[in-house]
């Protein structure tokens, strides 16, 4: 990186203390990718590092799909719970947008679809457990489904 990128990339405003959390929330939401990618890939007897390029959404809809056409009551539960809460929290987050608070320093707030709600740290780290017991959640009701051993990442199980 040359020295302008740098100088670029430190100078932009923004909250510091919300940084961490922020990556925490995007790395979990990664692993919840990866669980509901594997859990697809499961169902479909494909391995789990096929090419795979549906959005977060877009996999929990197929995910769905596929679960009550093969009889996977369990994953439908996760997809239509906590599986679909998690996504919608995740959302708000990735959809928000920078402002200057009225306390004059740089926040996240929410749209209004999504409660039009500051975000704070408390709220980020609630919604990265949200996303982690998710893929928890996801995991356990894929075992439960299928015999196979489970692929999910370690730590998740």
């Amino acid at each position: 990186m040359n020295n302008a990128d740098a100088q670029l990339i430190n100078g932009m405003p923004c909250d510091e203390e919300l940084l961490e959390d922020l990556g925490r929330v995007q790395w979990a939401t990664a692993r919840l990718h990866f669980t509901m990618r594997d859990t697809l890939n499961l169902l479909h007897v494909e391995p789990s590092d096929a090419p795979f390029d549906e959005t977060l959404g877009g996999v929990k809809k197929t995910l769905r799909n596929l679960a009550a056409s093969a009889g996977a009551a369990r994953i439908v539960e996760w997809a239509d719970g906590i599986g679909g809460e998690a996504i919608d929290v995740r959302n708000a987050v990735a959809h928000a947008v920078t402002i200057t608070a009225e306390d004059g320093r740089q926040a996240l707030i929410t749209t209004r679809k999504h409660g039009g709600s500051r975000l704070d740290r408390d709220a980020l780290r609630e919604t990265t457990a949200l996303l982690i017991q998710a893929a928890r959640d996801l995991t356990t009701a894929r075992d439960a489904e299928q015999p196979t051993k489970s692929q999910a990442p370690k730590g998740d199980s």
